[in-house]
């Protein structure tokens, strides 16, 4: 089972690439449309620096909006405290 992570910041990165690294399936889902093609255009991955290397890794991670109709059974919610009720109601 996959998991899918609604936020990109630097925590919902965290959490993707300490998942990928660990060969757990993940997607992030990102924000809005162009949050989406800017990730697309740049070549769907997210660069990870972990403490003690000097070359940061370059981790392929799918991606989606939150209105995809994938269905989602474990979610991580990585917006802060005060947004997470509206980040949950959006997926």
């Amino acid at each position: 089972m996959s998991w899918h992570i609604l936020g990109a910041g630097s925590l919902g990165c965290l959490w993707a690439a300490r998942l990928s690294q660990a060969q757990v399936p993940c997607t992030l889902i990102l924000r809005n449309a162009h949050s989406l093609r800017t990730y697309q255009t740049h070549g769907e991955h997210i660069s990870f620096l972990a403490y003690g290397q000097t070359q940061p890794q370059h981790i392929q991670l799918n991606a989606q909006l939150a209105s995809h109709a994938e269905p989602i059974h474990q979610l991580i919610i990585t917006w802060k405290a005060y947004d997470a009720l509206c980040a949950a109601q959006s997926v």
